[in-house]
C-alpha cells in the first residue's frame, strides 16, 4: 500500500504524463507549421532582395541555349519578384524580316486568354448576377443544353472543366467561323459524354459558353466588358483581345506582333497566325511581357489595383482552392485557374498553345510571377521548365534531389501499370476517328516507379497514398471507385484525366480486327491468284459466292488505301492555312462513305456463310478461311460501332 502523500504525488505524475503525450503531437503540429511560416518568410525575404542582375543573366544564359538552333527563333519573359521585375524579349520576331523581340513584343498567349473569362465570371457572381453552381441553362437565353445524367451543367463544373463535354474540333477547323458567340455556342448542341463534375476533360467549348454567358448577363460584348472592366482599370495598354490580321485589334498593338513559326527542312519558317475565331475568348488573347508583368503582380495583390479590386476577398479564397475535393493533393483545374505547385510552393495560372507556347502562374507564398512564351509550339520549345527553374533559382531548392530520395512502391505501381486513354477527346459520331490509337501503356518497374511514354519516357514517384510526382513536379492522383479499383488517373496540370480501359477500348484491339481484315484480304487475293484458270468443282451457287468474295476483298483493300490517305491528309493539316484550303478533305468524307458500305457488306458476308457450308460445293480449307474473314470483319466493324464511327460525318466536328 502506498501512504496518501505518495498517491497523490504519483497520479500528478500520471496526469502530467498523460498531458505531455496528448499535447506533443499538437507541439509538434505547432512546431512544424512555426518552421513552415518561418522558412516561408526567409523565401519571402530572399525572393525580396534577389539580384536581378544575376538572375538575368541565368534567363539570358538559359534562353541563349534555347533560341541558338531556332527552336523557337524567339522568347519572351516576364518574371515579378516583390517589387522587382524582369521583363525581356529574345532573339527573332520574325525570321523573314529578321525582326527581334523586344519588351514591347506581343506574344499570343492561348488559353492563358481563358483567365479573362473566368474572372469576368467571378465579377459577375461577386456583384450577385451569377450563381456559380445554378444551372447554366438559366443564363444561355434563347438555347440550351440538353439535359443527361440527371444532373445540370453549372459554372463550377466549365471552370473546373468537368462539364462532360466531348472535346469538339468544328470551330478550329470550320472555316466559317465569322460568326458571334451566340451562334458559336449554340449552332451545334455539344455531346455530352461523362456526368457533370465527374472528371476533368479540358474543354474549350465549355470556357467559350461561359464567355458568352457573360456577354448574355452583362448585356454588352464580351470583349467590351472584358476591355472597360478589367484592361483599362488595371493597366493592361499592350494587350489585344481578337485574332491579328482581320482589322478587330489597334493597328499599333498588331505593329508589334511577333509571328509563328514552325520547324521546316532543318529551320524556323514564318507561317500564318493560327485563326481562333469564333472562339477568341479562349485563345486569342496577346500581350507584351510589360503587361505580362501588371497581370501577375494583379493576381499576386489579389486583384487589387491602384484604385480598386476587380475580386473580393472570398472570390480570391475561392480561386485559390479546388472546385472538387476528388484531386485534393495532385495538380488540378480550380475555379478557372490551373493549381500546380513547385516544390511544394502552391502556384495559380494557365498555359497556352496557338502555335505559339506559353506558361504563367504567380506563387502567393512568396509573392513571385513567372510568365515564359515562345513563339513556335514544337516539344522542343516548352518555357516550363525555364519558368520552374527561375523559381528553383530563387529559392535554392534541387528538385532532383528530392526526386530521387522518394521510395517506389511496387505493389502500388503494379495495380496502376495498365492502358489507360485520355479523356480530353473527340467522341462525337465520326471525329472519333481521330481518339482512335491513342491509348498509352502505364509501365511499373521492377522498383516500384511509373513509366509514362512519350518521346522522352517520363518517370513518376509516390509522394503519398495515392498521389504521384514526376522530376519535375507535376503531381497526378490515383482516382478509385468504392472498392478501391483504379478508375482513372487524375493529372496532367490538372486538366484532363486518363481512363483506364479495356481490350476493346486498346490499340490492340484494333491491330487484331483492322490488321485481322488485313491478312485475311490478302490471302483471298492470292486465293483467287491460285484458283485463276484452274478446274475447280463448284456448284453455280458456289461460283456466286465467289464473286462475292471478290467483291468483299476489293472494298476492304479500297477501305485500307482511302484510310491511308485520309490519315496523310489529315497529318499534313496545317491548320494556320485551314481557311484557305477545302476541309474536311475529300478522301475523310469518303472514309465517313466507305465504312457504311462495308457495314452493310460485313452482314452480307455474314448471311452468306449458310450457303457457303451447305451449296457452294468450295473445298474445306476455303470454307473455314471464308467463315475466319466473316468473323473477323464482324470484329472490325464492331470495333467501328464501339468507336462511334458509323453513321459518321466530319461535321461532327
Amino acid at each position: 500500500m502506498f501512504p496518501l502523500q505518495t498517491k497523490i504525488k504519483f497520479s500528478y505524475l500520471i496526469y502530467i504524463a498523460v498531458t505531455i503525450c496528448f499535447a506533443m503531437p499538437t507541439i509538434a503540429q505547432a512546431e512544424q507549421k512555426d518552421l513552415v511560416e518561418k522558412e516561408i518568410t526567409q523565401l519571402k525575404t530572399t525572393s525580396s532582395s534577389v539580384n536581378v542582375e544575376e538572375l538575368t543573366q541565368f534567363i539570358d544564359g538559359y534562353v541563349e541555349s534555347m533560341i541558338n538552333d531556332l527552336e523557337p527563333p524567339g522568347m519572351m519573359v516576364s518574371v515579378v519578384i516583390g517589387d522587382k521585375k524582369i521583363t525581356k524579349g529574345y532573339g527573332l520576331a520574325n525570321i523573314e524580316t529578321g525582326d527581334k523581340n523586344e519588351s514591347n513584343t506581343l506574344f499570343r498567349i492561348g488559353s492563358i486568354s481563358k483567365l479573362f473569362v473566368w474572372l469576368s465570371a467571378h465579377m459577375l457572381a461577386d456583384e450577385g448576377k451569377l450563381n456559380l453552381d445554378a444551372d447554366i441553362n438559366e443564363y444561355l437565353g434563347d438555347f440550351s443544353i440538353d439535359e443527361k445524367f440527371g444532373k445540370p451543367i453549372t459554372m463550377r463544373d466549365l471552370m473546373s472543366h468537368r462539364s462532360g463535354f466531348d472535346d469538339n474540333l468544328r470551330d478550329f477547323l470550320d472555316p466559317d467561323r465569322d460568326i458571334d458567340l451566340q451562334e458559336a455556342v449554340s449552332r451545334n448542341s455539344p455531346l455530352r459524354v461523362a456526368k457533370p463534375g465527374e472528371r476533368a476533360s479540358y474543354s474549350n467549348l465549355g470556357s467559350d459558353i461561359a464567355a458568352y454567358i457573360v456577354e448574355n448577363i452583362s448585356g454588352i460584348s464580351f470583349y467590351e466588358f472584358v476591355d472597360s472592366r478589367i484592361l483599362k482599370p488595371v493597366g493592361l495598354n499592350s494587350t489585344t483581345l481578337r485574332d491579328p490580321g482581320i482589322d478587330r485589334n489597334d493597328k499599333d498593338l498588331e505593329s508589334r506582333m511577333a509571328s509563328p513559326h514552325e520547324m521546316k527542312n532543318g529551320t524556323a519558317v514564318k507561317i500564318n497566325y493560327m485563326a481562333v475565331r469564333p472562339q477568341e475568348p479562349v485563345g486569342a488573347v496577346a500581350m507584351d511581357a510589360n503587361d505580362a508583368a501588371i497581370f501577375m503582380r494583379l493576381l499576386l495583390n489579389q486583384t487589387q489595383y491602384d484604385g480598386g479590386r476587380l475580386l473580393s476577398a472570398d472570390a480570391w479564397d475561392r480561386i485559390t482552392q479546388p472546385a472538387f475535393d476528388d484531386a485534393v493533393g495532385s495538380d488540378d483545374m480550380g475555379w478557372g485557374f490551373m493549381l500546380n505547385d513547385v516544390d511544394g510552393f502552391a502556384t495559380i495560372g494557365h498555359g497556352g498553345a496557338t502555335q505559339f507556347l506559353s506558361w504563367m502562374f504567380v506563387i502567393p507564398e512568396l509573392d513571385m510571377g513567372v510568365f515564359i512564351s515562345s513563339n513556335m509550339n514544337s516539344n522542343e520549345t516548352s518555357g516550363a521548365k525555364l519558368a520552374w527553374s527561375i523559381v528553383r533559382r530563387v529559392i535554392g531548392k534541387d528538385s532532383a534531389s528530392a526526386f530521387i530520395a522518394l521510395q517506389g512502391n511496387p505493389e502500388s505501381a503494379k495495380q496502376i501499370a495498365g492502358k489507360y486513354l485520355n479523356n480530353r477527346r473527340p467522341q462525337d459520331r465520326g471525329v472519333s476517328l481521330f481518339g482512335m490509337g491513342s491509348d498509352i501503356n502505364v509501365r511499373a518497374t521492377d522498383d516500384g516507379y511509373l513509366i509514362f511514354p512519350g518521346k522522352k519516357e517520363v518517370r513518376f514517384a509516390p509522394l503519398r497514398e495515392n498521389v504521384w510526382v514526376n522530376k519535375a513536379g507535376g503531381r497526378m492522383r490515383v482516382v478509385r471507385d468504392e472498392s478501391g479499383s483504379i478508375l482513372r488517373l487524375h493529372g496532367r496540370f490538372g486538366s484532363s484525366t486518363l481512363e483506364r480501359i479495356t481490350f476493346l477500348s486498346s490499340t490492340n484491339a484494333l491491330v487484331v480486327g483492322f490488321g485481322g481484315v488485313l491478312l485475311f484480304s490478302i490471302t483471298s487475293l492470292l486465293g483467287m491468284y491460285y484458283r485463276h484458270r484452274r478446274e475447280l468443282s463448284v456448284t453455280k451457287v458456289g461460283v456466286k459466292l465467289s464473286w462475292l468474295n471478290v467483291v468483299v476483298t476489293s472494298l476492304w483493300m479500297v477501305f485500307f488505301v482511302v484510310t491511308a490517305i485520309a490519315l496523310s491528309a489529315m497529318a499534313s493539316l496545317d491548320i494556320s492555312e485551314i481557311d484557305n484550303s477545302p476541309f474536311p478533305p475529300f478522301s475523310l468524307k469518303l472514309l465517313f462513305i466507305m465504312i457504311m458500305i462495308l457495314c452493310v457488306q460485313t452482314l452480307v458476308h455474314v448471311i452468306s456463310l449458310v450457303p457457303i457450308w451447305t451449296q457452294s460445293g468450295w473445298s474445306l480449307w476455303r470454307r473455314i478461311n471464308f467463315t475466319t474473314y466473316a468473323l473477323v470483319a464482324s470484329f472490325a466493324v464492331y470495333l467501328m460501332i464501339h468507336w462511334n464511327l458509323v453513321g459518321g460525318s466530319i461535321y461532327g466536328l
